[in-house]
């Protein structure tokens, strides 16, 4: 375990410490999925709590973790909000995961002080704790070189963020390269996958992968910006033609 897995564990420790013996409820800040993992792991053995992973929207990937005693349940609406920020048609080269992302880390905001950036064509949805959301709203008026408003949204439940019903899609892939593995589950010629990747559209784990040869591994989280998610739930054994069997939970 290192010291991050140890710091994140003694803040859970601190939160459960305030459901249990103040009885209130307490909010963590945005966790990715590793560490809600480690967080949920160790919540699941402590006895007198209850919890629950809160993303603003169904299928979130980064999540806060909501601590609160037995008959206390909490209406995460009243914790969160969303900030809606608009490009002009001529700026939407703008409208990417990475310069939002660098735009508000300048504002002072550490990653985990806000959760999923969705991005829609000119408009970008951006999670928070109510009061990052209006701090946000206040503070950010350009993404790189572009002017852009900022909306505070306090009702999450008004926005249509998810997308439809996932599918799961299996097949076999010549070998486990995010070119092969997309044009499976994308159904799209590999070409055309590679060229994805060149655009820099697309990420494992979060992590923009710049090469094609880049190779899968089980539980990885392929984003394809604009696109969808895909989760490899499953690689299996070898055909005899030596092709790799491979079943995804694809999300478009």
């Amino acid at each position: 375990m290192n010291e991050n897995d140890k710091e994140l564990l003694r803040r859970i420790d601190d939160l459960t410490d305030a459901a249990i013996y103040k009885n209130q409820v307490s909010v963590s800040r945005f966790l990715s999925p590793p560490e809600i993992s480690a967080a949920c792991k160790k919540l699941q053995r402590i006895p007198g709590i209850k919890y629950e992973l809160y993303g603003g929207y169904e299928g979130s990937e980064r999540n806060a973790v909501i601590i609160f005693p037995e008959g206390k349940a909490p209406n995460p609406q009243e914790y969160f909000a969303a900030i809606k920020i608009h490009f002009s048609k001529y700026d939407i080269k703008y409208s990417n995961h990475r310069m939002i992302l660098g735009s508000l880390l300048s504002l002072g905001i550490k990653r985990d002080g806000i959760g999923d950036i969705i991005i829609d064509d000119d408009t970008a949805y951006i999670i928070a704790a109510k009061q990052m959301a209006e701090y946000i709203c206040h503070n950010l008026s350009y993404v790189s070189r572009a002017a852009v408003s900022a909306e505070y949204i306090d009702d999450l439940s008004s926005l249509n963020l998810n997308s439809g019903n996932p599918v799961i899609v299996s097949g076999t892939v010549a070998s486990l390269r995010i070119d092969c593995v997309l044009s499976l589950a994308m159904k799209i010629p590999r070409s055309k996958a590679a060229q994805l990747i060149n655009d820099q559209m697309v990420y494992v784990n979060w992590q923009n992968i710049a090469k094609p040869t880049f190779i899968v591994q089980e539980g990885h989280i392929i984003s394809v910006r604009r696109k969808g998610r895909i989760i490899i739930n499953n690689i299996g054994g070898v055909s005899k033609k030596g092709r790799t069997y491979v079943e995804m939970e694809v999300k478009f």
